[in-house]
């Protein structure tokens, strides 16, 4: 349902403190030069659930268009992403650690690795689109363009 809302507009201290550092690591990472907009979600994985390969870039420009995540309940020896970054060969592993931001761009590919603890798998997914990549006349129609935030 990451379509359905956005989690930073629910008025809470640690979603401030988190879109803050979602805001700061962008504007040292990609320095934009135009505004941005943001969308955050909830992840919840049980026990041998998993995210197979994907992107986040579903027709956007992987170039302008980012995503990313932060662990905010996970257990490091258990969890994991991976991702295939192009043009480089080979895989990146990332472990899952409480309180880890993670960036980049949306044609990155990626996976989570199956979960087997009993306790859930918690993380806050999002995506940072830049103003001039919407495409108002396809969005118009799409249920989540109203969830996008500015990221100032």
């Amino acid at each position: 349902v990451y379509g359905s809302y956005n989690l930073f507009l629910y008025p809470f201290t640690e979603y401030y403190k988190l879109y803050k550092s979602i805001r700061d690591m962008f504007h040292e990472v990609a320095k934009p030069t135009e505004p941005y907009y943001l969308q955050a979600w909830l992840n919840v994985y049980e026990t041998g659930e998993y995210l197979d390969w994907h992107t986040h870039s579903e027709g956007r420009d992987p170039d302008t268009h980012w995503h990313g995540f932060y662990f905010a309940d996970v257990e490091t020896e258990r969890s994991y992403t991976l991702y295939q970054i192009p043009p480089a060969e080979g895989i990146i592993k990332i472990d899952s650690v409480d309180n880890l931001l993670v960036m980049g761009k949306c044609g990155d590919l990626h996976k989570t690795s199956e979960w087997s603890s009993d306790s859930p798998r918690v993380s806050i997914a999002f995506n940072i689109i830049p103003f001039s990549g919407f495409d108002f006349y396809e969005l118009g129609e799409m249920p989540f363009l109203n969830h996008f935030i500015p990221l100032l």
